[in-house]
């Protein structure tokens, strides 16, 4: 064993936080003992993926949320703001373009997430929406947030980004009113826009509809 695991004490015994796999092994092989780090205090949830992260970082099984939850708690950490990004950034050694994607992500409101959980659409529409409504997860009102993302989910994913584009550039654009200028742009260009067309038929809904 190269690196020890790292363990909480609980009332049940211990918790792994990392070194699952090689606890496995020496359970398989029957061995009585591993090496191992016991910390004293309790962790919260970010803090154990913090560590996790730690070992893990490079490795082909860190999960896209780990990186989410990761590049969050050390932005808190460095008290946020543009240098916290940058710091956390530099920290998790990613992109800063790359860690500010993830804090959006990490930010989106409970109310979208369950929308989100619920397969009522996908993450990266619900990112679209976002952007679409002007790029502010603080200050979107979340019905409107949700409402949006569910009209924009049948639409090609090129499009959603020329939706989005389109409407963040020009407040005030309903979402039919971007769709068929994006659906004009691609025509412009020569697109086969048959596929299109028909997902876009069916996303396409009046303003005065997108609450209810």
């Amino acid at each position: 064993l190269i690196h020890p695991i790292v363990t909480k004490k609980t009332e049940e015994g211990y918790e792994v936080i990392t070194g699952q796999r090689r606890t496995n092994v020496h359970e398989k092989l029957k061995l009585e003992e591993i090496k191992a780090y016991v910390v004293e205090r309790d962790l919260s949830e970010a803090e154990k993926k913090v560590i996790s992260f730690a070992e893990n970082a490079g490795q082909k099984d860190m999960k896209h949320k780990d990186y989410v939850d990761v590049v969050k708690y050390f932005y808190d950490m460095y008290g946020g703001g543009k240098q916290g990004l940058e710091d956390a950034a530099e920290t998790v050694s990613i992109p800063i373009r790359l860690a500010k994607e993830f804090l959006k992500q990490a930010r989106i409101p409970p109310k979208v997430k369950a929308a989100i959980d619920a397969e009522d659409f996908s993450q990266d529409t619900a990112l679209k929406a976002l952007q679409a409504l002007g790029d502010d997860e603080e200050s979107t009102d979340q019905d409107m947030w949700i409402a949006t993302a569910k009209n924009m989910k049948e639409l090609p994913s090129g499009m959603k980004r020329e939706v989005a584009v389109l409407m963040k550039n020009n407040p005030g654009m309903t979402l039919e009113e971007a769709t068929k200028m994006a659906i004009g742009l691609s025509e412009s260009l020569g697109v086969d826009l048959n596929m299109a067309m028909k997902a876009a038929a069916g996303a396409i809904q009046d303003d005065t509809n997108m609450l209810t």
